[in-house]
């Protein structure tokens, strides 16, 4: 059990609008195997904007996360402490008055492993690709 919690605010526009989140993950103890995740914190900001007569809205969003040290029998997991940025870009559009399609874009803008030595890792900049329907 990781207990989450995370709070939205958005502005109710008719064409455009701002997008804002902030959240966090709270494990309380450590899993069967001795393994605990660290604590996350993660908050988010976007701009959203509806286009050609409101039957598309395209929304660009920042992301920020940071993992503290997960453990293993309270020992120290290498590589768990760290920070990341991430940019994303999603538009949605009518199918029909009541089915919508989306396809999202999301990519790694920045990476931080804290307290370990990783010079040789770098950055990923492979975009992650998310496509998907919702009934409204």
């Amino acid at each position: 059990l990781v207990p989450t919690s995370k709070v939205i605010l958005f502005t109710r526009g008719e064409k455009q609008g701002v997008l804002s989140a902030a959240g966090t993950q709270l494990p309380f103890y450590d899993n069967e195997d001795g393994y605990r995740t660290g604590m996350s914190f993660n908050t988010d900001i976007g701009y959203w904007r509806r286009l050609m007569e409101q039957k598309v809205t395209v929304l660009g969003q920042i992301s920020a996360m940071h993992e503290t040290r997960d453990a293993w029998y309270e020992q120290p997991i290498p590589y768990s402490l760290r920070t990341f940025v991430r940019g994303s870009i999603m538009g949605t559009f009518a199918i029909s008055d009541n089915l919508e399609g989306m396809i999202r874009m999301e990519m790694q803008l920045y990476r931080k492993v804290w307290q370990d030595d990783v010079t040789n890792l770098s950055v990923s900049r492979t975009p992650v690709f998310n496509v998907g329907i919702t009934w409204l």
